[in-house]
């Protein structure tokens, strides 16, 4: 458009805005670029999307690279109902940006466009985008804010963990070299003994709403989980033929999940999932399995929670080794009036198996406190975890009266939330563990040092 046009529909606009009502004592307006840009905002902010889209383009025509205009006639585009064009303009708005608050800007219409058309997961990873490029603190919890709006409103969900962490014990091994058998001294073999080494994991997990309403949703879900290990040269040493790919674990997993509020404060699940998994690089196990709990908020801070569950094991190593394992669960969760979260959870299985070694019965004690506090000086919030677990093998290949293992462990973990990007955050965790059996060759002990990858939200 040349020059005089553009004149010309800035005197039109012009005539619009001196028929627009203003407080008597407003002062006049000059209409440069930069007050016709800040009057259609006002339009937005006043519910009138028509008038500010008339003052956006004529922005835009004057200057086709007016970030601050295309972020503007993108919103006044959603708010018209025009979700493909306000999508289209946002993305002109992130090219055309060159400062944290335009990019920021361009990223929350984006999203906006996005989420108003039903691409509710892409807007997630654009206010992602908002967040890591917010101009200050509020613009960033304003961009929080939305995500947190917009993914308990998507119908797709992704989750990313991941983790590394230096360990003492990476086969779970003996952390004795004389196994005693029936009163006679065995040594172990090295592979054994605990082997020294990194651990990693890598979990993805996908969900899709199936169904929602106000007091019931169905989500189907599907996810994988792998593991490796990298042995230290000590423990290389001490078990050449070992090698890491021996303790990598896999899993690929589906399920389907409903839950419903029948009352005020209670919601009842039940949770389906089929899973295949390896180990080694070899196929371990099929498995089915389904869950039943039920949750009731006593008041604001306590909740009380139940389940059941069941899960099947069809071993492919081995068919002796299969199970049927039954769970029970109870839990407690308080909420203190300083933010605090205590959680306490009783877990009692029951796994039925034709191989000596699985065939148990056991009952395991957590407690969990979040503190609301960050520490460090404001650094990183703190998470402490400590458990107990009691082990009853009926018989064992190595006592003549059975197996008992009980473990005790702890873990701290600092979560660094200054060290944001687009929403993920370091986590370092310290977990020690110690196993007592009376069959030493199950005697273990464990210390590891971690660093994950997670998700604020």
């Amino acid at each position: 458009m040349s020059g005089g046009r553009v004149t010309k529909r800035l005197r039109a606009l012009a005539l619009m805005l001196a028929l627009l009502p203003a407080p008597a004592a407003a002062e006049p307006m000059q209409l440069d670029p930069a007050n016709l840009l800040r009057l259609a905002v006002i339009m937005l902010d006043s519910q009138r999307p028509a008038e500010a889209l008339a003052m956006a383009e004529a922005l835009v025509q004057r200057d086709p690279g007016d970030a601050g205009a295309l972020a503007v006639k993108s919103r006044a585009e959603r708010d018209l109902g025009r979700t493909d064009q306000a999508v289209a303009t946002a993305r002109l708005a992130w090219k055309a940006a060159e400062d944290p608050g335009q990019k920021y800007d361009a990223a929350m219409v984006m999203a906006q466009g996005l989420a108003s058309g039903g691409s509710k997961f892409r807007a997630q990873f654009w206010l992602r985008r908002a967040m890591e490029v917010a101009p200050d603190a509020a613009a960033r919890r304003a961009a929080e804010r939305d995500f947190r709006y917009v993914r308990t409103r998507s119908r797709l969900w992704l989750r990313f963990d991941a983790s590394l962490r230096p360990s003492s014990n990476v086969n779970n091994g003996s952390s004795s070299s004389v196994l005693w058998f029936y009163g006679l001294p065995f040594v172990l073999s090295g592979d054994a003994m605990a082997l020294s080494g990194t651990e990693g994991d890598l979990a993805i997990s996908l969900r899709w709403r199936v169904q929602e309403t106000e007091s019931a949703k169905t989500d189907l879900r599907l996810g994988m989980v792998q593991s490796f290990v990298i042995l230290s040269d000590e423990a290389k040493r001490q078990a050449p033929d070992a090698r890491g790919s021996d303790y990598a674990y896999a899993a690929i997993e589906a399920g389907l999940d409903h839950a419903w509020k029948p009352f005020e404060g209670g919601e009842i699940t039940v949770a389906g999932r089929a899973g295949h998994s390896w180990y080694g690089g070899a196929e371990l196990s099929d498995y089915l399995g389904v869950d039943l709990g039920l949750s009731k908020a006593l008041d604001k801070r306590l909740t009380l929670s139940a389940g059941l569950g069941y899960e099947r094991q069809n071993r492919l190593d081995s068919a002796r080794n299969s199970a049927d394992v039954f769970t029970l669960r109870l839990g407690a969760t308080r909420r203190f009036a300083s933010g605090d979260r205590l959680v306490l959870g009783l877990t009692a299985r029951d796994t039925q198996s034709g191989a000596t070694e699985i065939d148990h019965v056991a009952a395991r004690l957590r407690l969990d406190w979040d503190r609301a506090r960050p520490v460090l000086a404001g650094a990183a919030t703190l998470s402490l975890g400590l458990w107990a677990e009691t082990r009853d093998y009926a018989q064992s290949r190595y006592a003549a009266g059975g197996r008992e293992d009980v473990t005790l462990g702890a873990e701290v973990s600092l979560g660094f939330e200054k060290v944001d990007y687009m929403g993920f955050i370091p986590v370092m965790t310290l977990g020690a563990q110690r196993t007592d059996s009376n069959v030493s060759l199950y005697d273990s002990e464990t210390l590891g040092l971690g660093l994950a990858i997670r998700s604020k939200f």
